[in-house]
């Protein structure tokens, strides 16, 4: 019984890659960025922006369909990037392209999370050194 508690609490310490993805820096920081960057090249929809984080994280970051297209929304409402339909072409999709101002701000949160992405770098080399080394 005793190696059953211990388990259990060891679940809580458990840290996964998506974890260090989660929540705010997620939201509000990286996920913008990668939009912003993704569209800044040329315009998306947005499966096919789900598709390439997810291929440009190797296989380790999803993205949820309800978790992209409100902050497409959100960031169009702001005027950083602008939609339009793709019609009369079925299935529809709405493509995205990046406006001057979502270039701003582009540029603003690409340095902003720099530091933190060296950060998050420099740490996961020293845990793989420590560990594998």
């Amino acid at each position: 019984m005793p190696r059953k508690k211990k388990e259990k609490s060891l679940k809580n310490f458990e840290c996964t890659v998506k974890d260090i993805f989660l929540g705010e820096v997620k939201s509000k920081n990286i996920f913008p960025l990668i939009i912003l960057h993704l569209i800044s090249n040329e315009s998306q929809y947005g499966n096919k922006l789900i598709s390439k984080i997810k291929e440009m994280s190797g296989n380790i970051m999803t993205v949820n369909p309800n978790t992209i297209y409100p902050l497409l929304t959100r960031m169009e409402e702001l005027g950083y990037v602008k939609g339009k339909w793709d019609r009369p072409k079925k299935p529809y999709r709405k493509y995205y392209s990046i406006t001057k101002k979502g270039f701003k701000k582009y540029i603003e949160i690409k340095g902003a999370q720099k530091p933190w992405m060296e950060k998050l770098e420099k740490a996961v080399k020293i845990f793989r050194k420590e560990i594998y080394s």
